[in-house]
């Protein structure tokens, strides 16, 4: 039999209501070690027996047990029932973990805005670093820290990533996902407005030189660099250029066998080099969109290698933040991603989807920002 402590919840009571029955067996549970009628140290009767008390599966109030665990607030173990845990913190305090997948501006930019958002809101926040390796970011996911409600991840589109993402929201833990997506997984996502971005700054090189735009980046992955594609597209489409294959050149074309990610600009300068050469075969001036700032580099270093120079034969736009391509000689018209909001953004979903206050997978796009330089317009009407 149930102790007093635990007595009193009938499957009858969940009727009514929106939320599955494992989560308000959950909170029923939860509510009761808050309010201090069950300690630290507190022995809950066996899964078995409360399943009979309450009129309730087993599988699914062993489901409720298992979201109680991973919030920190019991130890459960078979056929012996679960001990309250000292929960005077871990009861009100949401704990999350976020997965960085390598040591660069974009990755830095990500915690930041998580940090920010876990100091103003007092949650725990711990940082993995998988320094490049798929096999260490793929190992994260599948063990977080045990104290953790949730993840903060940049996936991969990679079958092992989807496994392991499958299996951690099947032990209950939530996962947001920043800046792109894992097709065929729902959950919830928090990313840059990459289609809009890529169409703003592809559109601005039609209108202003009346040419074709070229694209140089990665094609089919990860999904942030597909919707560039995309939006490339739509601009080109919009004025009247429906041939894209001449003008598209994929970066993954060109490693040789370099994984995704490593040092690969020798692969980005023959890049640019195959689209210089058979663009300024075809048509003056040349009007370049790149995937982000390290391509437009490669650009930059190669355009002499034809003769020519960029704000004056070679107009170019970039997605990217940062000071990189303002270092540039020619100043670099980007898109303003705002890493940053997108972290605390994507920080703020994960604790509303532990907390309970979304009760749904959302979606969120963050707008963007077109900054032109001279890169793209030429001194003359950059000084305008």
């Amino acid at each position: 039999m149930a102790n007093g402590k635990t007595k009193g919840f009938s499957s009858n009571q969940g009727k009514g209501s929106n939320k599955p029955l494992y989560e308000q067996l959950k909170q029923r549970l939860k509510d009761t070690i808050q309010s201090e009628r069950l300690k630290a140290g507190d022995r809950l009767p066996p899964i078995y027996l409360l399943s009979r008390e309450w009129d309730v599966n087993y599988r699914t109030l062993r489901s409720a047990f298992e979201l109680l665990e991973n919030e920190g607030l019991i130890s459960y173990e078979t056929n012996k029932g679960a001990v309250v845990l000292d929960n005077s913190e871990k009861a009100s305090r949401v704990s999350i973990s976020y997965i960085r997948w390598q040591r660069d501006s974009f990755c830095v930019a990500l915690y930041e805005g998580i940090n920010r958002f876990c100091e103003e809101h007092n949650v725990e926040l711990t940082m993995i670093d998988a320094t490049n390796s798929h096999d260490l970011f793929i190992n994260a996911i599948l063990n977080p820290p045990n104290d953790s409600q949730g993840l903060l991840i940049v996936p991969e589109i990679l079958p092992e990533y989807k496994d392991a993402v499958k299996q951690v929201i099947s032990k209950g833990k939530k996962v947001v996902f920043l800046d792109r997506l894992i097709p065929g997984i729902e959950t919830s996502s928090v990313s840059a407005d990459h289609f809009t971005g890529a169409y703003k700054a592809c559109s601005h090189l039609l209108e202003t030189h009346h040419c074709p735009v070229g694209y140089i980046g990665y094609v089919h992955a990860p999904t942030s660099c597909k919707l560039w594609v995309e939006g490339w597209q739509e601009a080109m489409r919009n004025h009247n250029y429906f041939d894209h294959d001449p003008y598209c050149t994929d970066l993954m074309a060109f490693e040789k066998g370099i994984t995704y990610g490593s040092d690969n600009f020798e692969c980005i300068k023959d890049a640019a080099r195959s689209l210089l050469g058979r663009m300024s075969k075809e048509q003056s001036p040349v009007c370049i969109f790149t995937g982000n700032n390290y391509v437009a580099k490669g650009v930059y270093e190669t355009v002499g290698e034809f003769d020519m120079k960029v704000g004056e034969d070679v107009f170019l736009a970039s997605i990217g933040e940062g000071p990189l391509g303002q270092s540039f000689p020619v100043p670099l018209t980007t898109v303003f991603l705002d890493s940053q909001q997108v972290g605390y953004d994507g920080a703020r979903v994960l604790y509303d989807r532990i907390t309970g206050n979304l009760e749904k997978s959302v979606h969120l796009l963050n707008p963007v920002e077109l900054k032109i330089e001279e890169s793209s317009v030429g001194k003359k009407m950059a000084s305008k």
